[in-house]
């Protein structure tokens, strides 16, 4: 049962970075990127994409899968073998 819930743990580990890095990639080129490039309107235009100063509540899905992964992570390494 122990090794059950230990690869349960690693599986999350697993899902919880890959959706960190996927949440954080999104934030970047959604927000992070284009932050010196705002107008006073809230908007910036590249060229191709409007992109909006509201894009910076991506930031709380990243927050949220770090979260779970540093808690995934808390879970594997304080269990015993």
């Amino acid at each position: 049962m122990q090794r059950m819930s230990r690869a349960i743990g690693w599986a999350w580990l697993g899902l919880s970075s890959l959706a960190t890095a996927l949440f954080g990639l999104w934030y970047y080129q959604s927000y992070w990127r284009w932050r010196a490039c705002f107008n006073s309107e809230g908007n910036c235009w590249d060229g191709v994409v409007n992109h909006h100063v509201q894009n910076e509540v991506l930031v709380a899905p990243l927050v949220a899968s770090a979260l779970a992964l540093l808690g995934g992570l808390w879970f594997v390494l304080t269990r015993r073998v």
